[in-house]
């Protein structure tokens, strides 16, 4: 599964996320295109993606009450999905996956 995950690989999405000109969405647009997607990393469960966002959001603000921030990336966890399935059409979810999580280690750390 992670064969593919070399440095090359990732300077590469790096390069090719990072100039951030691909599209422009309100964030209602991006949560409901999520519910057109199938996420087959996702739980297991039938409620469209958009409640999924929406619970996650609301269990950290119960548990985070004085993080507001937290709230919102609760709320925009999936984005990276949209864009890579809709506008790229990238074959695999986990690379969607790794390229955020390697956008928010960067900027993080």
């Amino acid at each position: 599964m992670h064969r593919n995950q070399t440095v090359e690989f990732v300077e590469k999405q790096r390069a090719e996320w990072l100039n951030f000109g691909k599209g422009e969405f309100t964030v209602m647009e991006m949560i409901d295109v999520l519910d057109s997607l199938v996420d087959d990393s996702g739980p297991d469960n039938d409620l469209p993606s958009s409640i999924h966002d929406f619970q996650t959001a609301e269990r950290i603000r119960e548990k985070c009450p004085d993080h507001d921030w937290f709230h919102l990336v609760g709320l925009l966890h999936d984005g990276g999905k949209v864009l890579a399935c809709l506008l790229w059409e990238t074959p695999s979810l986990l690379d969607v996956h790794l390229q955020t999580i390697y956008r928010l280690w960067g900027e993080l750390f």
